[in-house]
């Protein structure tokens, strides 16, 4: 399994407080948030790392290289402008050699239970598996549509403009 972690976007909620740097690597006691990601992968096994990076993204690949201080495999893939999420993973594609995909966000934390995520993922054959969170007010993060089976039908950015995915 690989997993892919978003880290493109440009930050523009956080641009007044960290111009200098992409949201990922906003330092929380000492480390960047990124890395905090990292490691509760790592500590469930899940050391194939793709990152996508965009936006200052030379910040993240200096700090990361390989992976190999974490003992992690990290490989990265460059957007030259901002494209969504569901484009931004369709340019990954050629990086990705795995069966079966976990693809979360590089500025978000979401307590998940990655064993249970797994499990879910092969339990619906499903070739990639995202960790999603439900708010009340979608539209200040963008959403993702699923049918009955979990299948996603298309990503939501947060202007409301559709990827169809």
């Amino acid at each position: 399994m690989i997993v892919i972690i978003l880290s493109g976007g440009l930050g523009t909620r956080l641009s007044c407080l960290i111009n200098d740097r992409p949201k990922p690597m906003v330092p929380i006691a000492n480390k960047p948030f990124l890395e905090y990601l990292i490691l509760k992968l790592k500590s469930y096994g899940l050391t194939d790392i793709l990152l996508c990076i965009g936006h200052l993204g030379a910040h993240i690949h200096e700090y990361f290289g390989d992976g190999s201080k974490w003992v992690v495999h990290i490989s990265y893939s460059y957007e030259r402008k901002p494209l969504g999420t569901g484009r931004e993973i369709k340019l990954a594609e050629g990086l990705i050699k795995a069966n079966s995909l976990l693809v979360m966000n590089g500025d978000s934390f979401l307590e998940v239970d990655f064993n249970r995520l797994i499990e879910f993922n092969f339990e619906k054959e499903a070739l990639a598996t995202m960790a999603l969170v439900e708010v009340e007010d979608p539209r200040r993060y963008g959403s993702v549509e699923v049918n009955e089976n979990w299948e996603v039908k298309n990503f939501l950015e947060k202007e409301g403009t559709q990827n169809q995915g």
